[in-house]
């Protein structure tokens, strides 16, 4: 892998490119301790990062001329230390814009040996929580805020260092005893009743700030990170700030599986929905419906990502039969403040399921140059022409161009560094009800 990509010259100024980067260092130390620097062995490199998912994934193409994996004594579990600075044009960034990651090898696949003296395999590395996570069983109470124990699961349990933020306004003051559940698990048993503001909340592990744990609410109310426009020609002089800024924004490819599904998603409970609960206590019971219009959740776009007059014998927004939650409460299981695991989800899971649910109502994938301080969760606007041949003065395409959600993202390093981007989005920019011009 070459260390340092993609410099150009304008004027005799030298400057770089958003696909410019540089391996400072690929450590790995073995089993027993010993170290070894094995970056002119790495050809290329992916990283994956996802919204909610526990841990970032690294792909290594490793190169192997010295039978490496002999002599070390490679056998799986080394840990590994990745350092890539991401160059920028903003003045006293390069050595802030950086990887800095921990890893440990969890797989080693895709082994080829082609001739003799040489072979080809990839690393397949975790983030080190992981193995803490395989070797931890939770056997004890706990209470407060589901935020303020995913916190202490987070820190104390699998011993994370590197946390960017942990949201702890959850809904409600739990109580209740870890069944003997892995540390992850745990996370997400307590992470499916966290709300705010009836917005649901995700733990994610990224790439460049460790753990983040926020709620959708956050996520929307966020500034956009990023406008990214699909255009042919770069109008800016190659060397000059507004150059780099234009190749930074420039989208390379679009593709989308569009995935619009209006009954996948009305018979998930996006549109309409009814909880049920009975408290074991008194023998209560309760029950309780949505309604997306009345309810008018929180959104990308300002418009719902389906026309609400939309029937199925009965309007969408009023199919309350499509979907039913049933919750058991137990609201004298504890004195005081306390309520029990499944008290904060009345009736809010009705609102939180449905924005999960539509959050999948249209996705897009592009492939970008790289930007090193993007996360899953950030939002971005996806700006794109209508077609040539329909409006040749090159209108926005508001059915496609938006505000969307990175959910997503492979970090590619080869020649140059770009990323494919998943980007969801579960509402419109365009008002689907009647027929448009």
């Amino acid at each position: 892998m070459p260390k340092t990509q993609s410099f150009i010259s304008g004027d005799g100024i030298s400057a770089v490119l958003p696909t410019s980067y540089e391996v400072r260092e690929v450590i790995l130390t073995s089993n027993y301790g010993k170290e070894y620097n094995i970056t002119g062995m790495v050809g290329t490199m992916e990283i994956k990062e996802g919204l909610g998912q526990e841990t970032i994934d690294v792909e290594m193409g490793i190169v192997d001329a010295n039978q490496f994996l002999e002599s070390a004594r490679i056998s799986g579990s080394e840990k590994i230390t990745l350092k890539i600075v991401h160059t920028s044009n903003e003045k006293d960034s390069k050595e802030k814009r950086k990887f800095d990651l921990k890893l440990r090898i969890a797989e080693i696949t895709g082994l080829v040996r082609e001739k003799p003296g040489s072979m080809t395999y990839f690393f397949i590395c975790m983030s080190e929580h992981m193995y803490t996570n395989a070797v931890k069983r939770l056997v004890r109470p706990f209470e407060g805020s589901i935020g303020a124990v995913i916190d202490h699961i987070s820190r104390k349990d699998l011993n994370i260092e590197k946390i960017d933020t942990i949201n702890t306004k959850t809904k409600g003051i739990v109580k209740g005893i870890f069944p003997r559940l892995k540390p992850i698990d745990a996370i997400n048993w307590l992470n499916r009743n966290a709300y705010d503001n009836q917005t649901p909340f995700f733990w994610t592990d990224t790439a460049a700030n460790g753990i983040i744990y926020d709620s959708w609410k956050n996520l929307v109310e966020a500034d956009n990170h990023r406008e990214y426009i699909m255009k042919t020609d770069l109008e800016s002089r190659p060397g000059t700030p507004e150059y780099y800024e234009a190749v930074a924004s420039r989208v390379k490819n679009l593709s989308s599986s569009m995935n619009m599904s209006p009954l996948v998603n009305l018979n998930n409970g996006a549109y309409a929905s009814t909880v049920h609960s009975v408290d074991v206590s008194d023998k209560s019971f309760g029950s309780s419906t949505f309604n997306y219009e009345t309810a008018d959740p929180m959104k990308l776009n300002k418009h719902p990502p389906i026309d609400l007059t939309s029937e199925a014998s009965v309007k969408f927004t009023e199919a309350r039969e499509s979907y039913h939650h049933f919750i058991s409460l137990n609201k004298n299981s504890y004195s005081g403040a306390f309520d029990n695991y499944s008290s904060p989800t009345v009736p809010t899971i009705l609102n939180a399921e449905s924005i999960k649910t539509n959050i999948t109502s249209m996705g897009q994938t592009i492939t970008v140059a790289g930007d090193y301080t993007i996360t899953p969760g950030k939002k971005i606007t996806l700006t794109l022409p209508k077609s040539m041949g329909i409006d040749a003065t090159g209108t926005k395409d508001k059915f496609l161009t938006g505000t969307y959600i990175v959910t997503k993202i492979i970090h590619m390093f080869r020649e140059e560094y770009n990323m494919i981007l998943e980007l969801k989005k579960d509402s419109s920019l365009l008002d689907l009800s009647g027929e448009g011009l």
